[in-house]
């Protein structure tokens, strides 16, 4: 039996149980369960009572091993939600008859069929919830909640990925809030909009067959006189869309400002009282966000005046001649910047040149020495992103929610017309602000396969675009996906002398329709793919957020700025353990990422970068793997993992396989022709494309971080060494104390005066067994240990020349003893 920790998990169980209990009433009185049926769902109903009771240790659904308290409420939670849905859709079929017919794109959204079909498939589901779990292909609650929210938020209202539980509530909170905002907005827009005045000047209203039904006919949308109201609501909805392209999905930023802003007189209070000693970076800090939040209040305030007058105008709506030339430069312009200069710049282009056509400007260098410069590629990439994500995008978006707003009048009423186009106006103002580099592929299917190929069907562009945005990034994961499995199970990529591959490789023929339905299902849901048997069966994982991993994993290094001296001096001499300073380079490359990533990214030098992509860093030292999680306007969310260092086996062939010579291969088939000046041979060419990487760039330039081996025992083989070295040791920390422009704040700290209270007495001795006269030039032998007397002897004159030198003067124990704390607090092993 688990015991409860906490009240609150106490709470959460004890609901659980019972909300399975009326879901598993309420289910059983539909009467879907009959028979046998009826003996597997209390069966599973007791599966999810019991779990609650005694959690599974080694769930294979949890990112941890051993006990896991969230797997331990997974099921019943589950069982509760699918029961609800379920239940609540059968509620809704019983009362089919009575809803309005709902058509869109041919299909009635509204048919009992559909209803009755999602109805039995949640109901079925909840009989396989044994083997789902047992299977581990459920997610424990709070990462599926993650998903949901951040699936919901980014497909649904063009928002970004979310790193943790409450930035995913928090990213869809504010999402919803910003469209229930704006729909009140758009329904007083569409409720002028179907306005017009007669020759006697009176305010009638426009009927459906007033109103042309097609979607992209702009004939009498500029006939309405008052156009002010859809211009203003075009205005805050682009405006809206920048803001939150803005702000990133972690709400700690926030949160820290709002309470330094809530709380800032009794911050002031404390920073004038001299016990308050305060972190300078924390208020850089917060004026670089309360900068950044400022300017773009600003741009926004003039991105909704600049919006509003345009649209008044009514050039968005005279003729569709305008919109197709500005969806063409769009169009162009989205190849041009994310395949085109992508592509160029590349280290093998198109996977047929041997070398970058564009090269950046370290490319021949053997070593670089400086920081990489600006080149014209980048200059130019830079100034036509600009005009493709502020000029180019909005302009047609404009565009198409002009041309269509009466035919979602017509087609939704006011209400919907409004909730319609908020949602999808959200969608895509805010997915052109923040991730440009799919944008220009979903644009161009839509316009050819609404205009061209099912033009009857089209729903207009707004609506059209948020469609094919999600069915797009399902299809070209199911591509991945399945370019993935092909490179997997190719027969020339396997080792035919392992007995395995030999005996299931056949095998893989019948099993293929069964690779791709759960490739399918895994594209549909977003779950990865796990190879297992010999490399040639796939089965599936659980589904997961944007952020790979659900557990940080947070390295704590030990070095000298948070382990005591004697350790490194005593205990690293006699056990060097080198991989204690590991972190220590991931912590440097974490800083330098944090300060170039997003501008490298923005200016092209890691190629076309989605949310969710993987990079490995690589140099001759040590590998590191980057998860890119948010992308944003201005802004970037990434993970790093470290790898391996040099020496190990995997770095080695990690580093020869990246670096690996392309200009030596000059085969074609069994023969050996050569190849073109400046591109692969045949063979190269082709194994490049079986291959599940690609390397990006070979010159990458970053501020790195090395460390030159010196050895201790080499240096301190002898007493005298090891006393020199304490010695001048301690008059450094005394020379920095003495410096220092905090030694006024840190003697009238009453915490420090406390603490230094008991060095006052002339007689103090510290007795610790680190200190010994062999190693402490102020160890007293008679007294045992480092007195005072003897630390005032050796150091006076020292602390003198220091104190005059800063034109100070000690009348009083104090500083002397501030002197003697610091030292000690480094040696011993009580402070």
């Amino acid at each position: 039996m688990d015991r409860n920790v906490t009240v609150l998990e106490m709470v959460v169980t004890v609901v659980l149980a019972v909300l399975v209990c009326i879901v598993a009433g309420l289910l059983l009185a539909t009467g879907f369960y009959r028979d046998f049926w009826i003996f597997w769902f209390c069966f599973v109903v007791a599966t999810a009572h019991f779990s609650l009771v005694k959690s599974v240790h080694g769930d294979p659904a949890s990112p941890i091993p051993g006990q896991n308290r969230i797997t331990a409420a997974s099921r019943a939670f589950y069982f509760v939600l699918v029961g609800v849905v379920g239940f609540c859709i059968n509620v809704a079929l019983e009362q089919i008859d009575s809803f309005p017919p709902l058509c869109a794109y041919g299909f009635n959204l509204n048919n009992p069929s559909v209803f009755s079909f999602v109805r039995d498939g949640l109901f079925i589901l909840i009989l396989f919830f044994p083997l789902l779990f047992a299977w581990g292909l459920l997610p424990q609650a709070d990462t599926f909640i993650i998903y949901l929210a951040e699936q919901i938020d980014m497909h649904i209202f063009g928002g970004t990925a979310a790193t943790g539980l409450v930035c995913a509530f928090y990213a869809l909170g504010r999402s919803i809030l910003a469209t229930a905002v704006l729909w009140c907005l758009g329904f007083a827009a569409f409720y002028n909009l179907g306005e017009k005045r007669n020759s006697n000047g009176d305010t009638v209203r426009y009927t459906c067959a007033d109103l042309d039904t097609d979607p992209n006919d702009p004939r009498g949308q500029c006939e309405i006189t008052d156009r002010v109201a859809l211009s203003f609501f075009c205005g805050a909805l682009v405006a809206v869309s920048y803001c939150l392209s803005r702000s990133t999905s972690n709400h700690e930023y926030i949160w820290d400002m709002l309470t330094r802003l809530l709380n800032k007189k009794m911050r002031e209070k404390q920073q004038s009282s001299p016990d308050n000693v305060s972190d300078p970076l924390g208020e850089i800090y917060f004026q670089t966000l309360w900068r950044r939040l400022l300017t773009d209040l600003l741009v926004a305030m003039f991105t909704f005046v600049a919006v509003t007058a345009l649209n008044v105008t009514s050039v968005f709506c005279r003729s569709e001649i305008p919109a197709y030339i500005i969806y063409s430069l769009t169009c162009v312009t989205g190849v041009v910047n994310h395949y085109i200069i992508p592509h160029v710049r590349k280290e093998m282009p198109w996977l047929c040149c041997a070398e970058p056509i564009v090269k950046a400007s370290e490319w021949d260098c053997y070593e670089v020495q400086e920081h990489p410069r600006v080149t014209v590629i980048e200059r130019f990439l830079q100034l036509s992103l600009y005009v493709e994500k502020n000029i180019l995008y909005p302009l047609s978006f404009l565009f198409a929610l002009n041309l269509s707003a009466l035919h979602y009048q017509t087609r939704f009423g006011e209400f919907g017309a409004a909730l319609v186009l908020t949602v999808a106006g959200m969608k895509l103002f805010r997915s052109s602000f923040t991730e440009l580099s799919r944008q220009y592929l979903v644009f161009i299917f839509t316009l050819f396969f609404f205009n061209f190929d099912y033009r009857h069907l089209s729903e207009g562009l707004p609506l059209d675009y948020l469609i094919i945005g999600i069915l797009f990034s399902k299809f070209y994961d199911l591509l991945l996906k399945m370019y993935f499995i092909f490179i997997y199970i190719a027969p020339w990529q396997i080792s035919w002398s392992s007995p395995g591959h030999i005996i299931a490789q056949p095998l893989l023929v019948p099993h293929a329709p069964n690779i791709f339905f759960q490739t399918l299902i895994a594209s549909i849901v977003g779950c990865p793919i796990n190879p297992v048997v010999a490399s040639t069966f796939f089965t599936l994982s659980y589904a997961r957020p944007v952020k790979y991993w659900e557990k940080d994993y947070n390295t704590r290094r030990s070095d000298s700025s948070n382990t005591r001296l004697d350790s490194q001096l005593e205990g690293s001499l006699r056990n060097p353990n080198p991989d204690q300073l590991d972190s220590l380079f991931y912590e440097h490359l974490t800083w330098v990422l944090q300060k170039s990533l997003c501008g490298d990214l923005l200016l092209g030098r890691w190629g076309r970068v989605t949310s969710g992509d993987f990079f490995i860093l690589t140099s001759d030292r040590l590998n590191a793997l980057v998860h890119i999680i948010e992308i944003g306007n201005g802004f970037v969310t990434f993970q790093l993992r470290g790898l391996e260092f040099r020496g190990t086996y995997c770095h080695q062939r990690e580093v020869e396989a990246i670096t690996e010579s392309i200009t030596d291969d000059v085969g074609c088939c069994c023969c050996e022709p050569g190849h073109l000046p400046f591109f692969l041979s045949c063979n190269k060419a082709m194994s490049s494309r079986w291959l599940a990487w690609e390397v990006v760039s070979s010159c990458y330039t970053l501020h790195g971080y090395s460390i030159a081996e010196n050895q201790a025992h080499l240096v301190f083989n002898t007493f005298d060494y090891k006393r020199g070295y304490i010695t001048y040791y301690c008059k450094s920390i005394i020379f920095l104390l003495v410096r220092s422009p905090r030694l006024a704040s840190l003697l009238a700290n009453q915490g420090i005066r406390d603490a230094l209270s008991r060095l006052h007495n002339t007689s103090y001795v510290d007795q610790d067994a680190l200190f010994d006269e062999t190693r402490n030039c102020d160890y007293s032998h008679s007294l045992g240990g480092v007195s005072r007397e003897r630390f005032i002897v050796y150091y006076l004159t020292f602390i003198r020349e220091c104190v005059t030198q800063q034109g100070l003067h000690v009348r009083h124990f104090t500083p002397l003893s501030l002197c003697l704390y610091k030292p000690l607090a480094c040696f011993n092993s009580d402070t």
